[in-house]
């Protein structure tokens, strides 16, 4: 089942990329991260359903990749349906799919948030080691009011991150 989701999103990924339009060939970003991502999505299929190892998919392959596409599309219907089908009637009406569309935007959003506090974090961690390393430099001497800003800019992020997290709580009670 984990196997079949990853193939979908690599697949879903790949249409997605493929039906995109180049851009500028002058270094634009977008364009060399979707080139990126393209490359890594036909690696991960072909690790996946390349059988023979001749690193192409042949029609057997192919039809093996598909067919987990589709049932993975048939299984993410059915869940949403369980979810969100308010009236029962086995279709999402206008009103179902928008309360759908703003639960996915909103699991996105939580997923940057949780990603933003990673990166947070690590960066507090990259900042505590400089500190440690400059303490270590001068000898052990460190310009005290520097210091105490550092302390408090610490004390402010955890601060933030208890509200994020009772904040993300809340949200989950609803």
């Amino acid at each position: 089942m984990k196997g079949m989701s990853v193939t979908a999103a690599l697949l879903a990924l790949g249409a997605c990329l493929a039906a995109q339009p180049a851009r500028s060939a002058d270094g634009d970003a977008a364009l060399a991260k979707r080139e990126r991502l393209r490359e890594f999505s036909h690696k991960k299929l072909l690790e996946l359903y390349d059988k023979n190892g001749d690193g192409k998919l042949d029609e057997a392959e192919r039809a093996a990749a598909k067919e987990a596409f589709g049932s993975r599309k048939e299984d993410v219907r059915a869940k949403a349906l369980q979810h969100f089908d308010a009236d029962g009637d086995g279709q999402l009406s206008e009103e179902e799919k928008l309360a759908a569309k703003a639960a996915y935007h909103d699991r996105v959003e939580d997923v940057r948030d949780k990603r933003e506090d990673v990166r947070d974090r690590k960066e507090n961690v990259r900042d505590r080691k400089e500190d440690i390393r400059d303490a270590q430099h001068d000898g052990g001497k460190r310009d005290k009011a520097e210091d105490v800003r550092d302390r408090k800019e610490d004390v402010r992020d955890r601060k933030e991150d208890v509200r994020d997290r009772r904040e993300d709580v809340r949200d989950a009670k609803r």
